[in-house]
């Protein structure tokens, strides 16, 4: 598991970016999924940032990004403000004008999205299955490892994300 904890201000969206799509093509998502899933967890950031934080730059955010045997798993914290219900919901697609998809942008991303009210904020949960050629290849990969007696490499230890740029504070 990697874990990256950051300040809400928009500057370091990028570097959140960047994290996950290097931890995506790490574990050989394809290319389309890939740029999906980064938007879907950027937008959850930005709507953090926005609805959570009221747009203040110096609060906490987490986000975990997790490999399981199906897929992968993204659990993505704040300490800020509860949305209501009724408003995790989205606009209607039908209603054209600006802003408001951000959420239909994530559930299209993802394969499941779980939203969990905590005493303090929320943890949205991002689950995305890998698709069926992706998890043989891996099934092959680790039995040839077992086979030969290779160690898994570094992309499937556990380790904190590491990187010469400071986030913002």
């Amino acid at each position: 598991m990697k874990k990256l904890e950051f300040a809400s201000h928009p500057a370091n969206l990028g570097l959140v970016r960047n994290c996950v799509r290097q931890f995506l093509q790490d574990r050989g998502f394809p290319n389309r999924q890939v740029d999906l899933m980064v938007l879907g967890i950027d937008e959850a950031c930005t709507n953090i940032i926005r609805h959570a934080y009221h747009l203040a730059e110096d609060k906490l955010i987490t986000l975990a990004l997790e490999s399981h045997p199906k897929g992968v798993r993204f659990r993505l914290r704040d300490y800020g403000e509860q949305a209501e219900a009724a408003k995790v919901q989205g606009r209607p697609l039908d209603h054209v004008r600006p802003g408001g998809l951000g959420l239909h942008l994530i559930h299209h991303a993802f394969d499941q999205v779980d939203y969990q009210r905590r005493r303090q904020g929320t943890m949205l949960v991002l689950t995305k299955f890998a698709p069926e050629n992706l998890l043989m290849s891996s099934q092959v990969t680790k039995q040839k490892r077992r086979q030969t007696g290779e160690r898994a490499g570094p992309e499937s230890q556990s380790s904190s994300h590491r990187n010469n740029t400071e986030p913002k504070r």
